[in-house]
């Protein structure tokens, strides 16, 4: 079929099958996007829409959700893992079978 005889509809259902099975990152690279600002304004005018269409939720309740941390609660420990490692003499450290390199200022 002729790409200007679709109809906005079947365009549109194209699309979301599209965009359903692929990342936005495979999406901008199929559209021959090679600059950030192409990328971005597709994202703003292709991409963002559908998304916010197909997966956005309205909240059971408004206002804000957010509660305060007792005193107890430490960020810094909820939200990082702390693991003892040992620093090689080349200053590397292996984790999950990886060998990692760290700065000497580290």
């Amino acid at each position: 079929m002729d790409r200007g005889a679709q109809s906005t509809s079947q365009r549109a259902q194209r699309a979301a099958v599209r965009h359903t099975a692929r990342p936005a990152g495979e999406e901008i690279r199929l559209a021959g996007i090679t600059t950030i600002e192409q990328a971005n304004r597709f994202l703003e005018i292709t991409f963002w829409p559908f998304w916010n269409q197909r997966f956005v939720v309205v909240p059971a309740r408004s206002g804000d959700a957010h509660r305060r941390l007792d005193r107890s609660q430490r960020l810094e420990e909820i939200l990082s893992v702390r693991v003892v490692r040992t620093l090689g003499s080349d200053h590397t450290v292996v984790w999950n079978g990886q060998r990692w390199g760290l700065g000497r200022e580290q």
